[in-house]
């Protein structure tokens, strides 16, 4: 049970820690106020939206299998921001590291 809270922490911890370097990422990119806000506001209001979805399907497929392919979407986010280029890749991967 602790082992669990401990790896949940980590991961909560760990996603808050990257919305600070993403407004960074966005402003270096040279976006302005607006669009730095509009990249953060999207990496918080997709889940917002999927939050129901997610429960079901947690629901349906267990909670374990459906961490897994949440991880490989984290990662995909991830992915395409890395091997993007331009502000473009920046708005289309952050939403999907929430």
């Amino acid at each position: 049970m602790l082992r669990n809270f401990i790896l949940g922490m980590t991961f909560v911890a760990g996603w808050h820690l990257t919305l600070p370097v993403v407004a960074i990422f966005a402003k270096a990119l040279g976006g302005g106020p607006l669009l730095v806000g509009l990249t953060v506001s999207s990496t918080l209001v997709l889940p917002l939206f999927l939050a129901v979805f997610v429960g079901a399907m947690a629901d349906r497929f267990g909670t374990r299998r459906l961490a897994r392919v949440s991880a490989l979407i984290f990662t995909g986010g991830y992915a395409l921001i890395a091997l993007g280029s331009g502000f473009a890749a920046l708005m289309v991967g952050s939403p999907w590291q929430a």
